[in-house]
């Protein structure tokens, strides 16, 4: 009976480990930094689910400084990041007894470079600063917002894409003029809080068969 025990915990353990690693990934935008002999510019754009480094973790000493910053159509501020790029490679030490800090670097003239951002269904423009906080760069990214079903017919929305909000040969609103229920850290907070409950409820399941199982091998000891 132990062996069941141990092997229904390590079972849980690996399902448990994986839902919360599949939790901390996020939709993210996925942006590509073309560096050029000391400048940047933004490049593709796409959407998918990975992470967003913590800016704690980042070191800044080293490389071409810059800032990420998000807005919503109306101009608000979602989000920003600030990062660095090292057009510095240094080679593999020709033997063991030399460190990689000895030799010198190989610069790159050329190089992409990609960031991450944490997505938001409002998002509409891109802009990169350098260490100046001189604008150097800007993207619309509009294309990759979601206002499908807040009821409103957005100007990235038609009948074809969303016919939830839009119909037929409706004029769509103008950007000033939508309002999302729920965008950033509200929506986060929404989901994370639905996403507890269902990890609350799986652990109260395994121990009351973690229990039930324990009071099922003392009663059956008591008997013999």
């Amino acid at each position: 009976m132990k062996k069941v025990i141990v092997i229904l915990f390590l079972i849980f353990s690996f399902f448990a480990r994986d839902y919360v690693l599949a939790e901390d990934r996020q939709k993210v935008y996925h942006i590509s930094i073309l560096f050029d002999q000391g400048n940047a510019t933004i490049g593709e754009v796409s959407t998918n689910e990975g992470y967003v480094q913590n800016e704690d973790l980042i070191e800044f000493s080293q490389g071409f400084k810059y800032r990420l910053e998000l807005l919503s159509q109306k101009g608000e501020l979602l989000e920003k990041k600030q990062f660095s790029i090292d057009n510095r490679v240094f080679p593999a030490p020709p033997d063991e007894g030399r460190g990689w800090e000895e030799l010198p670097p190989v610069i790159q003239d050329q190089l992409e470079h990609f960031e991450s951002l944490l997505y938001h269904k409002n998002g509409a423009k891109l802009f990169l600063f350098n260490s100046n906080n001189k604008l150097i760069s800007q993207k619309d990214v509009a294309y990759l917002a979601d206002f499908c079903g807040d009821k409103k017919c957005g100007a990235e929305e038609n009948f074809e894409n969303c016919s939830e909000d839009c119909v037929k040969n409706e004029k769509p609103e103008r950007p000033n003029e939508q309002k999302a229920e729920c965008s950033g850290s509200a929506c986060d907070i929404q989901q994370s809080s639905k996403n507890n409950v269902f990890v609350i409820i799986m652990l109260v399941v395994f121990f009351m068969v973690l229990l039930g199982a324990v009071i099922f091998v003392i009663i059956k000891r008591k008997k013999r």
